[in-house]
């Protein structure tokens, strides 16, 4: 019997280079995942939203700092919350949440939804992570990234360079990973027509445990001994032992880029991605969509009313 995919949220980063920036707009200090930035829902919420057109809300994980609790808005449906002692990166983030479903589904395919971009419209965003889904049942040892189209050779994104298209489809092998490049070689990536890595990825829960055991074999052999704790919610004591004991991981360095050869890429055409780690880069956003700036509204300003309003602006991502 096929199963509904996961998703796995990631909400758990600190959000330092905002940090300032969101002071300033909202007037108290907030991680930017937890803020509504260019919307009346938070981030993660817009994040859990696009998790549900594939998955139902058991099976959406949300990861967060423990700390991170308090800034959950109170009638947020985030799913299932899984609250780490720190924060270890996303690779640990990740594998943490993996650990929690493969025990109860251990065919599962995830969904792995950062919490900190802007992705529009929705619509087609959707229909992106339904091919991903049919390709990754086609071809189950390939994790699939959705990638967005480059608009100019940033050089604070990761890079993908695309290979031969797989099964004469719109999936495409990856050449090769480079990530935050120098200025000339990001005019050469953008020259090329390599695609911008948005982490966004869907795959078999068992091959990114597969592909994470080839690189940190004593990792996963410690995850592995907490498999019967993760039926039921960790006691902190234990989960703080845990993550005192493990080292930080990278998902998209040191999962995906030492597994490259393995992993396939659907470039998103017609969908607008952006991430939201720098201010210049939501400024940038809400100029081009012709919404308030989050000075002057404390990001309290619904994006999809907007597009009803605007259907000439957003015409090409209809």
């Amino acid at each position: 019997m096929e199963t509904t995919p996961w998703s796995i949220v990631l909400a758990a980063g600190e959000g330092s280079r905002l940090s300032s920036a969101i002071k300033n707009w909202f007037g108290r200090e907030c991680p930017k995942q937890f803020c509504a930035l260019g919307g009346s829902q938070t981030m993660v919420e817009k994040t859990v939203r696009r998790a549900l057109d594939i998955s139902s809300l058991s099976q959406v994980l949300t990861i967060v700092g423990k700390s991170q609790s308090s800034f959950i808005p109170p009638h947020a449906q985030l799913g299932r919350v899984i609250k780490q002692p720190r924060n270890l990166g996303t690779g640990i983030g990740i594998l943490y949440c993996l650990a929690h479903i493969l025990p109860r589904d251990p065919e599962a395919i995830v969904a792995i939804l950062p919490s900190d971009h802007f992705v529009a419209p929705k619509r087609i965003f959707s229909k992106f992570l339904r091919l991903a889904i049919r390709s990754v049942k086609d071809n189950p040892q390939n994790p699939l990234l959705l990638a967005a189209l480059a608009t100019k050779p940033e050089t604070d994104y990761g890079w993908i360079e695309t290979g031969s298209a797989v099964n004469y489809s719109p999936v495409l092998s990856v050449s090769r990973f480079r990530e935050k490049p120098p200025t000339e070689e990001a005019f050469r990536l953008w020259g090329r027509g390599a695609l911008w890595n948005t982490m966004i990825t869907v795959s078999k829960a068992k091959t990114l445990w597969g592909l994470a055991r080839a690189v940190k074999p004593d990792l996963i052999r410690h995850f592995e001994e907490m498999f019967p704790s993760l039926h039921s919610e960790i006691p902190e004591e234990e989960a703080e032992n845990f993550y005192q004991s493990i080292s930080p991981l990278d998902f998209s360095k040191d999962i995906l880029e030492a597994n490259a050869r393995q992993i396939n890429v659907l470039p998103m055409r017609g969908v607008v991605w952006s991430d939201w780690g720098r201010p210049e880069r939501i400024l940038e956003i809400t100029r081009q969509f012709g919404l308030p700036s989050p000075a002057s509204t404390g990001g309290s300003y619904e994006l999809n009313r907007t597009f009803r309003e605007r259907p000439r602006r957003v015409k090409s991502f209809a």
